[in-house]
Protein backbone atom coordinates (compact mmCIF):
# COMPACT_ATOMS: atom_id res chain seq x y z
CA UNK A 1 0.00 0.00 0.00
CA UNK A 2 2.34 2.30 0.65
CA UNK A 3 4.33 1.52 -2.52
CA UNK A 4 0.90 2.63 -4.64
CA UNK A 5 0.65 5.72 -3.01
CA UNK A 6 4.09 6.62 -3.51
CA UNK A 7 3.66 5.89 -6.72
CA UNK A 8 0.04 7.68 -7.33
CA UNK A 9 2.45 10.96 -6.90
CA UNK A 10 3.34 10.94 -10.42
CA UNK A 11 -0.04 11.03 -11.87
CA UNK A 12 -2.13 14.40 -11.95
CA UNK A 13 -4.42 15.11 -8.81
CA UNK A 14 -7.76 14.03 -10.17
CA UNK A 15 -5.79 11.09 -11.49
CA UNK A 16 -4.58 10.21 -8.31
CA UNK A 17 -7.99 10.52 -6.45
CA UNK A 18 -9.77 8.50 -8.98
CA UNK A 19 -7.37 5.91 -8.46
CA UNK A 20 -6.97 5.76 -5.63
CA UNK A 21 -11.17 5.65 -4.75
CA UNK A 22 -11.39 3.06 -7.52
CA UNK A 23 -8.47 0.86 -7.45
CA UNK A 24 -5.23 1.31 -5.21
CA UNK A 25 -6.91 1.77 -1.55
CA UNK A 26 -10.12 0.08 -0.54
CA UNK A 27 -11.28 -1.86 -3.56
CA UNK A 28 -7.04 -3.97 -2.55
CA UNK A 29 -8.09 -4.78 0.98
CA UNK A 30 -11.88 -5.67 0.11
CA UNK A 31 -11.52 -9.18 -0.05
CA UNK A 32 -9.55 -9.42 2.93
CA UNK A 33 -11.76 -6.85 4.77
CA UNK A 34 -15.15 -8.97 3.69
CA UNK A 35 -13.00 -12.58 4.90
CA UNK A 36 -11.29 -11.65 8.08
CA UNK A 37 -12.61 -10.29 10.65
CA UNK A 38 -9.89 -7.16 10.55
CA UNK A 39 -12.12 -4.58 13.24
CA UNK A 40 -10.10 -7.31 15.83
CA UNK A 41 -7.18 -5.19 14.81
CA UNK A 42 -7.35 -2.18 15.13
CA UNK A 43 -3.52 -1.00 15.03
CA UNK A 44 -3.02 -1.91 11.40
CA UNK A 45 -6.44 -0.34 10.64
CA UNK A 46 -5.30 2.83 11.36
CA UNK A 47 -2.18 2.17 9.74
CA UNK A 48 -4.01 1.92 6.33
CA UNK A 49 -5.73 5.00 7.57
CA UNK A 50 -2.65 7.22 7.92
CA UNK A 51 -1.15 5.80 4.77
CA UNK A 52 -4.22 7.28 2.99
CA UNK A 53 -4.18 10.38 4.31
CA UNK A 54 -0.70 11.20 3.83
CA UNK A 55 -1.09 10.76 0.30
CA UNK A 56 -4.44 12.01 0.32
CA UNK A 57 -2.62 15.44 1.63
CA UNK A 58 0.28 14.94 -0.67
CA UNK A 59 -2.15 14.71 -3.82
CA UNK A 60 -3.98 17.86 -2.64
CA UNK A 61 -1.60 19.61 -1.23
CA UNK A 62 -3.29 20.84 2.00
CA UNK A 63 -3.04 19.40 5.43
CA UNK A 64 -5.81 17.52 6.05
CA UNK A 65 -7.75 18.25 10.10
CA UNK A 66 -9.59 15.33 11.07
CA UNK A 67 -12.88 17.12 10.38
CA UNK A 68 -11.36 17.37 6.93
CA UNK A 69 -10.48 13.90 6.63
CA UNK A 70 -13.69 12.61 7.92
CA UNK A 71 -15.74 14.90 5.14
CA UNK A 72 -13.38 13.30 2.50
CA UNK A 73 -13.86 9.68 3.39
CA UNK A 74 -17.63 9.96 2.74
CA UNK A 75 -19.41 7.79 0.12
CA UNK A 76 -19.74 10.29 -3.30
CA UNK A 77 -23.57 10.40 -2.00
CA UNK A 78 -22.90 11.73 1.62
CA UNK A 79 -20.48 14.58 -0.40
CA UNK A 80 -17.30 13.13 0.44
CA UNK A 81 -14.43 11.83 -2.19
CA UNK A 82 -15.57 8.39 -1.81
CA UNK A 83 -12.05 7.12 -0.39
CA UNK A 84 -13.02 5.50 2.43
CA UNK A 85 -11.63 4.49 5.53
CA UNK A 86 -10.56 1.20 6.06
CA UNK A 87 -11.07 1.43 9.80
CA UNK A 88 -14.92 2.30 9.43
CA UNK A 89 -15.26 -0.50 6.11
CA UNK A 90 -13.79 -2.98 8.01
CA UNK A 91 -17.00 -4.38 10.20
CA UNK A 92 -19.88 -3.67 7.92
CA UNK A 93 -17.75 -5.36 5.19
CA UNK A 94 -17.02 -8.45 7.55
CA UNK A 95 -20.93 -8.84 8.89
CA UNK A 96 -22.65 -8.41 5.62
CA UNK A 97 -20.23 -11.18 4.34
CA UNK A 98 -20.52 -14.01 6.78
CA UNK A 99 -24.38 -13.48 6.97
CA UNK A 100 -24.66 -13.64 3.06
CA UNK A 101 -22.52 -16.98 2.91
CA UNK A 102 -23.42 -18.35 6.31
CA UNK A 103 -26.08 -21.07 4.57
CA UNK A 104 -23.41 -21.58 1.70
CA UNK A 105 -20.71 -22.17 4.67
CA UNK A 106 -22.90 -24.59 6.58
CA UNK A 107 -23.72 -26.41 3.41
CA UNK A 108 -20.20 -27.09 2.58
CA UNK A 109 -18.74 -27.88 6.30
CA UNK A 110 -19.59 -31.41 8.38
CA UNK A 111 -22.77 -30.94 11.07
CA UNK A 112 -20.27 -30.68 13.92
CA UNK A 113 -18.81 -26.97 12.65
CA UNK A 114 -22.32 -25.47 12.33
CA UNK A 115 -22.72 -24.14 15.79
CA UNK A 116 -18.86 -22.72 15.61
CA UNK A 117 -20.41 -20.54 12.03
CA UNK A 118 -23.79 -19.71 14.11
CA UNK A 119 -21.25 -18.49 16.80
CA UNK A 120 -19.36 -16.04 14.01
CA UNK A 121 -22.30 -15.15 12.81
CA UNK A 122 -23.76 -13.97 16.36
CA UNK A 123 -20.59 -12.19 17.22
CA UNK A 124 -20.54 -9.85 14.14
CA UNK A 125 -24.05 -8.92 15.24
CA UNK A 126 -22.86 -7.97 18.56
CA UNK A 127 -19.87 -5.97 17.14
CA UNK A 128 -21.79 -4.08 14.63
CA UNK A 129 -24.67 -3.65 17.32
CA UNK A 130 -22.36 -2.02 19.53
CA UNK A 131 -20.34 -0.02 17.07
CA UNK A 132 -23.28 1.69 15.59
CA UNK A 133 -24.93 2.06 19.24
CA UNK A 134 -27.83 0.37 18.07
CA UNK A 135 -29.81 -2.56 19.76
CA UNK A 136 -30.60 -5.49 17.58
CA UNK A 137 -34.51 -4.14 17.10
CA UNK A 138 -33.56 -0.88 15.72
CA UNK A 139 -31.53 -2.38 12.69
CA UNK A 140 -34.30 -3.60 10.69
CA UNK A 141 -31.85 -3.33 7.57
CA UNK A 142 -30.78 -6.38 5.73
CA UNK A 143 -27.19 -8.05 7.18
CA UNK A 144 -26.42 -9.39 3.91
CA UNK A 145 -26.15 -6.07 2.12
CA UNK A 146 -22.31 -4.38 2.91
CA UNK A 147 -24.20 -0.60 1.67
CA UNK A 148 -27.04 -0.74 4.13
CA UNK A 149 -24.54 -1.97 7.32
CA UNK A 150 -22.02 1.02 5.95
CA UNK A 151 -24.60 3.49 5.71
CA UNK A 152 -25.99 3.12 9.47
CA UNK A 153 -21.88 3.52 9.97
CA UNK A 154 -21.60 7.05 8.16
CA UNK A 155 -24.86 8.45 8.21
CA UNK A 156 -24.69 10.03 12.01
CA UNK A 157 -21.01 11.22 11.29
CA UNK A 158 -22.19 12.80 8.39
CA UNK A 159 -24.91 14.25 10.42
CA UNK A 160 -23.35 14.95 13.15
CA UNK A 161 -20.82 17.42 10.63
CA UNK A 162 -24.10 19.27 10.01
CA UNK A 163 -24.47 19.87 13.76
CA UNK A 164 -21.43 21.09 14.41
CA UNK A 165 -21.06 23.69 11.32
CA UNK A 166 -20.54 26.19 12.55
CA UNK A 167 -20.57 28.66 9.74
CA UNK A 168 -23.31 29.38 6.78
CA UNK A 169 -20.34 28.42 3.91
CA UNK A 170 -19.77 25.20 5.79
CA UNK A 171 -23.35 24.71 6.14
CA UNK A 172 -24.50 25.30 2.74
CA UNK A 173 -21.37 22.99 1.35
CA UNK A 174 -22.52 20.29 3.29
CA UNK A 175 -26.28 20.97 1.98
CA UNK A 176 -24.80 21.43 -1.69
CA UNK A 177 -22.07 18.43 -1.56
CA UNK A 178 -25.24 15.59 -1.57
CA UNK A 179 -26.88 17.12 -4.47
CA UNK A 180 -26.24 14.19 -7.05
CA UNK A 181 -24.64 16.83 -9.84
CA UNK A 182 -21.88 17.59 -6.88
CA UNK A 183 -20.63 14.74 -7.66
CA UNK A 184 -20.35 13.56 -10.98
CA UNK A 185 -17.30 15.28 -12.11
CA UNK A 186 -15.44 12.98 -9.57
CA UNK A 187 -17.10 9.85 -10.70
CA UNK A 188 -15.97 10.86 -14.50
CA UNK A 189 -13.39 8.98 -15.71
CA UNK A 190 -10.02 11.61 -16.38
CA UNK A 191 -9.71 11.73 -20.14
CA UNK A 192 -8.04 14.34 -21.87
CA UNK A 193 -9.69 13.21 -25.36
CA UNK A 194 -13.51 13.49 -24.78
CA UNK A 195 -12.92 16.27 -22.25
CA UNK A 196 -13.17 15.22 -18.42
CA UNK A 197 -9.72 16.09 -17.49
CA UNK A 198 -8.77 18.23 -15.42
CA UNK A 199 -5.25 20.01 -14.45
CA UNK A 200 -3.95 19.57 -11.32
CA UNK A 201 -4.45 22.86 -10.02
CA UNK A 202 -8.18 23.31 -11.21
CA UNK A 203 -8.95 19.89 -9.47
CA UNK A 204 -7.37 21.08 -6.07
CA UNK A 205 -9.22 24.23 -6.16
CA UNK A 206 -12.74 21.88 -6.96
CA UNK A 207 -11.72 19.90 -3.96
CA UNK A 208 -11.56 22.75 -2.11
CA UNK A 209 -14.15 24.38 -2.21
CA UNK A 210 -16.11 21.12 -2.43
CA UNK A 211 -14.78 20.44 1.33
CA UNK A 212 -13.66 23.99 2.58
CA UNK A 213 -10.62 23.36 2.40
CA UNK A 214 -7.72 26.20 2.13
CA UNK A 215 -6.48 26.62 -1.53
CA UNK A 216 -5.01 29.67 -1.45
CA UNK A 217 -2.99 32.42 0.70
CA UNK A 218 -4.99 35.28 1.80
CA UNK A 219 -4.71 38.16 -0.98
CA UNK A 220 -6.28 41.14 -2.45
CA UNK A 221 -8.55 40.29 -5.36
CA UNK A 222 -6.64 41.40 -8.45
CA UNK A 223 -10.28 42.62 -9.87
CA UNK A 224 -12.21 44.68 -7.64
CA UNK A 225 -9.45 45.08 -4.88
CA UNK A 226 -11.40 43.08 -1.89
CA UNK A 227 -9.57 41.31 0.77
CA UNK A 228 -10.17 37.10 -0.41
CA UNK A 229 -9.47 34.79 2.26
CA UNK A 230 -7.75 31.52 2.15
CA UNK A 231 -10.72 29.81 0.66
CA UNK A 232 -10.71 31.76 -2.14
CA UNK A 233 -14.48 31.63 -2.97
CA UNK A 234 -14.79 35.01 -3.78
CA UNK A 235 -13.63 34.55 -7.51
CA UNK A 236 -17.13 32.90 -7.98
CA UNK A 237 -19.42 35.98 -7.44
CA UNK A 238 -16.51 38.32 -8.05
CA UNK A 239 -18.43 40.90 -10.55
CA UNK A 240 -15.23 43.20 -11.09
CA UNK A 241 -13.23 40.61 -13.55
CA UNK A 242 -15.60 37.52 -13.35
CA UNK A 243 -15.92 36.02 -17.06
CA UNK A 244 -18.68 33.55 -17.13
CA UNK A 245 -19.55 33.66 -20.85
CA UNK A 246 -17.11 30.52 -21.31
CA UNK A 247 -18.81 28.19 -19.11
CA UNK A 248 -22.34 29.36 -19.94
CA UNK A 249 -21.81 28.95 -23.73
CA UNK A 250 -20.41 25.56 -22.92
CA UNK A 251 -22.70 24.28 -21.17
CA UNK A 252 -25.80 25.40 -23.57
CA UNK A 253 -23.17 23.50 -26.17
CA UNK A 254 -23.71 20.38 -24.24
CA UNK A 255 -27.39 20.89 -24.35
CA UNK A 256 -27.58 21.56 -27.67
CA UNK A 257 -25.31 18.19 -28.50
CA UNK A 258 -27.33 16.02 -26.76
CA UNK A 259 -30.54 17.30 -28.18
CA UNK A 260 -28.51 16.61 -31.44
CA UNK A 261 -27.98 13.20 -30.64
CA UNK A 262 -31.76 12.95 -29.76
CA UNK A 263 -32.92 13.78 -33.24
CA UNK A 264 -34.12 16.87 -32.15
CA UNK A 265 -32.77 20.27 -33.94
CA UNK A 266 -32.34 23.13 -32.55
CA UNK A 267 -30.61 26.57 -32.75
CA UNK A 268 -28.37 28.44 -30.10
CA UNK A 269 -29.14 31.83 -29.14
CA UNK A 270 -32.37 32.37 -31.79
CA UNK A 271 -32.44 35.52 -33.25
CA UNK A 272 -35.98 35.80 -33.91
CA UNK A 273 -36.97 35.47 -30.39
CA UNK A 274 -36.39 38.76 -28.76
CA UNK A 275 -37.36 39.96 -25.64
CA UNK A 276 -38.26 43.77 -25.09
CA UNK A 277 -35.35 44.53 -23.74
CA UNK A 278 -33.63 43.00 -26.78
CA UNK A 279 -32.09 39.73 -24.88
CA UNK A 280 -33.39 36.37 -26.08
CA UNK A 281 -32.85 32.75 -24.86
CA UNK A 282 -30.19 30.21 -24.67
CA UNK A 283 -31.55 27.58 -27.10
CA UNK A 284 -34.91 26.96 -28.65
CA UNK A 285 -35.67 23.29 -30.65
CA UNK A 286 -36.70 23.74 -34.26
CA UNK A 287 -39.51 20.97 -33.47
CA UNK A 288 -41.41 19.67 -30.80
CA UNK A 289 -40.23 18.59 -27.81
CA UNK A 290 -42.89 17.39 -25.30
CA UNK A 291 -46.70 18.59 -24.93
CA UNK A 292 -46.78 19.51 -28.66
CA UNK A 293 -44.47 23.06 -28.21
CA UNK A 294 -41.10 23.45 -28.88
CA UNK A 295 -38.38 23.46 -25.97
CA UNK A 296 -37.08 26.93 -25.22
CA UNK A 297 -34.30 26.88 -22.54
CA UNK A 298 -32.41 29.21 -20.68
CA UNK A 299 -29.30 28.30 -18.92
CA UNK A 300 -28.61 30.46 -15.39
CA UNK A 301 -25.41 29.69 -12.65
CA UNK A 302 -25.37 31.02 -9.21
CA UNK A 303 -22.87 31.19 -6.40
CA UNK A 304 -24.01 28.70 -3.79
CA UNK A 305 -21.64 30.98 -1.45
CA UNK A 306 -22.25 34.73 -2.62
CA UNK A 307 -23.56 36.94 0.18
CA UNK A 308 -27.05 37.28 -1.24
CA UNK A 309 -27.43 33.52 -1.12
CA UNK A 310 -25.67 32.08 1.76
CA UNK A 311 -28.31 32.25 4.54
CA UNK A 312 -31.04 30.12 2.35
CA UNK A 313 -28.40 28.16 1.08
CA UNK A 314 -27.11 27.02 4.51
CA UNK A 315 -30.79 26.45 5.28
CA UNK A 316 -31.55 24.61 2.06
CA UNK A 317 -29.27 22.58 -0.87
CA UNK A 318 -30.35 24.12 -4.24
CA UNK A 319 -32.18 27.17 -2.61
CA UNK A 320 -30.44 29.93 -4.83
CA UNK A 321 -30.74 27.88 -7.86
CA UNK A 322 -34.72 27.84 -7.06
CA UNK A 323 -34.96 31.49 -6.76
CA UNK A 324 -32.79 32.36 -10.03
CA UNK A 325 -35.09 29.73 -11.74
CA UNK A 326 -38.16 31.74 -10.46
CA UNK A 327 -36.48 35.11 -11.92
CA UNK A 328 -36.24 33.39 -15.26
CA UNK A 329 -39.74 32.35 -15.70
CA UNK A 330 -41.11 35.61 -14.95
CA UNK A 331 -38.29 37.16 -17.05
CA UNK A 332 -39.68 34.29 -20.06
CA UNK A 333 -43.70 34.83 -19.36
CA UNK A 334 -44.06 35.99 -22.66
CA UNK A 335 -42.81 33.13 -24.43
CA UNK A 336 -44.79 30.68 -22.40
CA UNK A 337 -47.99 30.42 -24.75
CA UNK A 338 -46.22 29.30 -27.76
CA UNK A 339 -43.24 27.47 -25.83
CA UNK A 340 -42.33 25.63 -23.00
CA UNK A 341 -39.66 27.16 -21.49
CA UNK A 342 -37.41 25.78 -18.96
CA UNK A 343 -35.26 27.78 -17.18
CA UNK A 344 -31.93 25.44 -16.06
CA UNK A 345 -30.80 27.38 -13.28
CA UNK A 346 -27.41 25.67 -11.16
CA UNK A 347 -25.40 26.59 -8.37
CA UNK A 348 -21.52 26.45 -8.64
CA UNK A 349 -21.90 23.57 -5.99
CA UNK A 350 -23.87 21.34 -8.14
CA UNK A 351 -27.70 21.70 -6.94
CA UNK A 352 -30.21 22.32 -9.47
CA UNK A 353 -33.49 23.74 -9.55
CA UNK A 354 -36.44 21.00 -10.29
CA UNK A 355 -37.58 22.51 -13.82
CA UNK A 356 -33.47 21.92 -14.68
CA UNK A 357 -33.85 18.82 -13.01
CA UNK A 358 -36.77 17.44 -15.25
CA UNK A 359 -35.65 18.93 -18.34
CA UNK A 360 -31.77 17.31 -18.21
CA UNK A 361 -33.83 13.31 -16.54
CA UNK A 362 -35.72 13.62 -20.16
CA UNK A 363 -32.60 14.29 -22.05
CA UNK A 364 -30.80 11.54 -20.45
CA UNK A 365 -33.58 9.32 -20.74
CA UNK A 366 -33.92 10.03 -24.66
CA UNK A 367 -30.43 9.81 -25.09
CA UNK A 368 -30.13 6.37 -23.92
CA UNK A 369 -33.54 5.53 -25.93
CA UNK A 370 -31.97 6.40 -29.00
CA UNK A 371 -27.92 5.15 -28.75
CA UNK A 372 -28.95 2.13 -27.08
CA UNK A 373 -25.65 2.86 -24.48
CA UNK A 374 -27.43 2.80 -20.88
CA UNK A 375 -24.31 5.31 -19.83
CA UNK A 376 -25.01 7.82 -22.17
CA UNK A 377 -27.12 10.09 -19.92
CA UNK A 378 -24.74 9.12 -17.44
CA UNK A 379 -21.69 10.90 -19.58
CA UNK A 380 -23.78 13.56 -20.64
CA UNK A 381 -24.44 14.74 -16.68
CA UNK A 382 -21.10 13.85 -15.81
CA UNK A 383 -19.46 16.83 -19.09
CA UNK A 384 -22.29 18.91 -17.35
CA UNK A 385 -20.48 18.63 -14.01
CA UNK A 386 -17.06 19.48 -15.32
CA UNK A 387 -18.12 22.00 -17.08
CA UNK A 388 -19.35 23.78 -13.79
CA UNK A 389 -16.32 22.43 -12.45
CA UNK A 390 -13.49 23.79 -14.82
CA UNK A 391 -15.47 26.83 -14.58
CA UNK A 392 -15.53 27.11 -11.04
CA UNK A 393 -11.69 26.65 -11.07
CA UNK A 394 -10.99 29.21 -13.68
CA UNK A 395 -13.02 31.81 -12.08
CA UNK A 396 -11.12 31.11 -8.75
CA UNK A 397 -7.50 31.41 -10.47
CA UNK A 398 -8.45 34.22 -12.28
CA UNK A 399 -9.23 36.69 -9.35
CA UNK A 400 -6.01 35.32 -7.79
CA UNK A 401 -3.99 36.58 -11.29
CA UNK A 402 -6.04 39.73 -12.21
CA UNK A 403 -6.08 41.16 -15.59
CA UNK A 404 -3.46 40.39 -17.89
CA UNK A 405 -0.35 42.49 -17.98
CA UNK A 406 0.70 43.21 -21.27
Amino acid sequence: MTRLCERVLHVSSQEAVFLLRNSLAVPRLMYVLRTYPMFHSPDLLVQFDEILRGTLDRVLQVHLSDRDWSKATLPLRAGGLGIRSPSELALPAYAASIHASKDLINILLPEAYHAAVHKTVHDSEEWFQRESQREPTDISTDWTVQRDLDEIIWKPRYQNLCDTADTPEEKARLNASTQPLSRKWLEAIPSTKVGTHLDSNSFRVCVGLKLGLPICQPHTCGFCQAQVDAMGSHGLSCKAGANWTPRHNAINAAISRALQKCHIPNRLEPPHLLLEDGKRPDGVTLIPFRRGRCLVWDVTVCDTLARTYIQQSAREAGSAARKREADKKRKYASFEAEFDVVPVSFETLGSLAPEGVELLAEICQRLRDNTKDQRSGNFFMQEISIILQRGNASLVLGSMMGPPVW
